[in-house]
């Protein structure tokens, strides 16, 4: 409260006034800075957002890839499996094949032998 003895003149102004209105400016002052950091901290979030996207995109955009790759792979891969199998497979009718001329010889030779003795 002001002193009752203090003059009272509307347009002097008064200490204690100019002294709060000093404070509320300052507070005001504190306030602006408050928001205006908090902005600054939303610009970046927003920021660091878009290139979150950004980088989803290019996941996602890798991941179609790598899928497309296993799926060739798995397709080259049975392929290759195929042929080594038929190339296995050969190479038993060979052997066994092989195998029954050897005997089929043998068998013969003693054949023979037995039919002249």
């Amino acid at each position: 409260m002001s002193d009752p003895y203090d003059p009272y003149d509307p347009y002097v102004p008064n200490v204690q006034s100019v002294a709060a209105t000093q404070q509320k400016n300052e507070k005001v002052n504190k306030v602006k800075a408050q928001v205006d950091a908090v902005v600054d901290v939303m610009k970046d979030n927003i920021e660091m957002a878009k290139n979150r996207g950004v980088k989803l995109e290019d996941i996602s955009k890798q991941t179609e890839k790598l899928e497309k790759d296993a799926s060739n792979f798995r397709r080259s891969g049975n392929e290759v499996r195929k042929r080594m199998w038929w190339k296995d497979l050969k190479w038993k009718i060979i052997i066994a094949l092989t195998i029954l001329i050897i005997l089929g010889v043998i068998i013969a030779s003693i054949v023979v032998t037995q039919t002249k003795a």
